[in-house]
């Protein structure tokens, strides 16, 4: 797991733990237990950095109203 997607699981609150059922071959492997309402903020948070992502690629663009778009991009995430 890449160091974004570890500090997001910890912004959400899911604990990083080793478990004996989970070890590799080295004799430690992390393993990662989450509530319900865990992993629901965790997806919001990867899904609104991807979003982030995506609007700043926009803005790289020429030839649009790259700021408006990328302030769509932004918007998706905010209705439910």
């Amino acid at each position: 797991m890449n160091q974004d997607l570890m500090d997001m699981a910890r912004q959400a609150g899911i604990q990083e733990g080793e478990f004996e059922r989970y070890k590799g071959e080295d004799g430690k492997r992390k393993a990662y237990m989450m509530l319900p309402e865990e992993l629901e903020a965790f997806a919001a948070l990867v899904a609104a950095a991807e979003r982030e992502k995506v609007a700043k690629q926009w803005e790289q663009l020429h030839g649009f109203d790259k700021h408006a778009v990328a302030a769509f991009i932004r918007a998706t995430g905010e209705t439910k």
